[in-house]
């Protein structure tokens, strides 16, 4: 599909915070749209630590991560740029953070010109327009074009192999990006488990243009609501979905991640443990912050999982 001339020639250039594995295919999907795009760093240690110290003490790891992923970014690029930030729905302090890190970026002298935020749901589709310039088509094009890169990246990443069945759930950016969780999937895989994430980017690319929406969901949906009736924001609510269909469908073990002080998540959780005792099921908290220590992680991996092979006489 050829690009129209106002596309081809468009001098917007674009810079956003890393989604783990998800980040290069975002790239491309704005270069699809004619648009330049400088990536951060999968990992700045000296970036990383100027937004850790010019951070509020008790900002989560997402905000610290995004801020150190757009120094990254305006290191190594001029003022002619628009930092991108998705800005989420409901009561989650993530809503608002890009103001806090224009203020934060401009105090620390970097110049460009502004954090534009990407409304959810539907509106992200018109945001896109308005910002690329791009008719629908051709954004629900590229759109299409990055769902299906998401769907093969998905299935390297969680290959259904393992004789032990750990369902992931939590917050959506601690999940999917592996510098806030320490590369906890591949740890697990390395422990012989099978893997299944409850929130991948691609399956909020079908809820936006409502791709699939069933009966059985509604219902699902309906349940939790008993459970936790307050709109709350984040992904509190899509984590006791999840853990309702994880114990439902025969997984051996949960594991929760989320940043550490996130307000929706930690106020799930003692619905979280409640449903852990009722469906008899082995949970495992992940608290993803600066301080966050691979040794220990591993250790505490081993002693989960090896208490689930030990209930199921499960062995490699």
């Amino acid at each position: 599909m050829s690009l129209p001339n106002k596309i081809r020639f468009n001098k917007l250039k674009v810079g956003f915070p890393r989604m783990g594995g998800y980040t290069e295919i975002l790239g491309g999907f704005f270069e699809g749209l004619g648009i330049k795009v400088v990536l951060a760093s999968p990992y700045n240690e000296k970036a990383f630590k100027i937004a850790i110290a010019n951070s509020p003490e008790m900002a989560c790891l997402p905000f610290k991560y995004n801020l150190a992923d757009y120094i990254d970014i305006l290191e190594k690029t001029d003022e002619d740029i628009t930092l991108l930030q998705y800005k989420t729905c409901g009561r989650c302090r993530f809503h608002c953070y890009y103001f806090a890190h224009t203020e934060i970026l401009r105090n620390l002298g970097y110049k460009f010109k502004g954090i534009r935020p990407i409304r959810s749901g539907i509106f992200t589709l018109l945001d896109l327009m308005y910002l690329t310039g791009n008719s629908m088509p051709e954004v629900l094009f590229s759109f299409q074009r990055a769902y299906k890169r998401f769907k093969e990246l998905e299935e390297k990443i969680y290959p259904k192999t393992g004789l032990i069945r750990i369902g992931l759930i939590g917050e959506i950016w601690t999940l999917c990006d592996e510098r806030a969780n320490l590369d906890l999937v591949e740890k697990l895989k390395n422990l012989g488990c099978y893997v299944e994430n409850s929130l991948r980017l691609s399956h909020f690319v079908t809820d936006w243009f409502k791709m699939k929406v069933s009966l059985k969901r509604k219902l699902l949906r309906k349940r939790a609501r008993k459970i936790f009736p307050e709109i709350i924001g984040g992904h509190a609510i899509n984590s006791i979905e999840n853990f309702i269909v994880f114990s439902e469908s025969g997984f051996d073990g949960i594991i929760c991640v989320r940043p550490l002080s996130c307000m929706p998540e930690s106020f799930v959780e003692t619905m979280i443990n409640s449903l852990a005792d009722k469906y008899k099921m082995p949970l495992f908290i992940q608290n993803c912050d600066e301080m966050g220590s691979e040794t220990n992680l591993e250790n505490r991996l081993e002693a989960f999982i090896e208490g689930i092979r030990l209930k199921k006489d499960v062995y490699l």
